[in-house]
């Protein structure tokens, strides 16, 4: 991840608008995404796996009406690091 990349990530978290993030275990910068997170919103899991984070915004996505500050649609983010399986 890039560190642009990583800023991005904290400015989406301090907009407070649900996301779900997670990593690859194994991912580099892991710790970096982890700690920019609990910064920003100690609440969120960064999950382990891209089963986890997928389940986690579909949950989010029957659970939330579109909102109209970004043009009807949800936003979820994931960060880079997981291997396709």
């Amino acid at each position: 991840m890039r560190p642009v990349a990583l800023y991005e990530l904290g400015a989406h978290a301090a907009r407070g608008a649900a996301r779900s993030v997670g990593t690859d275990p194994a991912y580099a910068r892991r710790l970096d995404v982890v700690g920019q997170l609990a910064l920003e919103r100690p609440e969120m899991t960064v999950h382990g796996s891209l089963r986890e984070t997928v389940r986690a915004a579909v949950t989010l996505e029957t659970q939330m009406a579109p909102d109209p500050g970004i043009g009807g649609h949800h936003h979820h983010v994931a960060a880079p690091g997981f291997e396709p399986g």
